[in-house]
């Protein structure tokens, strides 16, 4: 199964945990396909104007129906975290009763697909599916330098350096001789 993980949470919601934002963008993209008047005629394709006449009335849409087991098992999470997670994103007012807060930009930025290794989590599993997504565009490298992914994520130089040293212990990535970075 497909899950998604909208760009400007990259940076954007720094008060939510890695697992939150994750959580919340699954909740998202699952409850916009719940809404069918925003699918073109074959249901493949997302029609923006629809969703933008949606959104301009209210920035909240129906939550996608989903018990804390399901979402648990789909995103490889424990149902305590799973549970606590939801906890905190209506303490947020990101879920509110059974709707969920969805701006345009958050849409407009775009999105990239977790990766499904189930070595992955959190923060870490946000990072290598960025890399992934970014890296395949280059035929599977990628010649960005520390600061400029420290950047591009909202975080620091020195956690980049973390979790690229996790991905190389994890056999996810290898720094070649040129210098470049080869995400596996």
């Amino acid at each position: 199964m497909k899950i998604v993980f909208y760009k400007s949470l990259l940076k954007g919601a720094p008060h939510l945990t890695p697992t939150e934002r994750i959580i919340y963008s699954f909740l998202v993209s699952k409850s916009i396909t719940y809404i069918d008047e925003v699918f073109d005629k074959d249901g493949l394709c997302l029609n923006m104007s629809d969703l933008d006449d949606i959104l301009s009335t209210d920035e909240y849409i129906g939550l996608y129906p989903i018990s804390f087991t399901r979402l648990s098992d789909e995103l490889n999470i424990s149902l305590r975290i799973s549970f606590y997670s939801l906890k905190r994103l209506r303490d947020c007012n990101y879920i509110k009763g059974n709707s969920i807060y969805v701006n345009k930009s958050l849409i407009e930025s775009g999105y990239f697909e977790l990766s499904d290794d189930k070595r992955l989590k959190g923060e870490l599993l946000i990072f290598y599916s960025y890399l992934k997504h970014k890296a395949e565009r280059y035929g599977g490298y990628i010649d960005t330098f520390r600061y400029k992914l420290a950047e591009e994520m909202g975080s620091t130089k020195i956690a980049v350096t973390k979790l690229l040293n996790r991905l190389y212990k994890l056999s996810l990535a290898k720094r070649l001789e040129n210098n470049k970075l080869m995400i596996l």
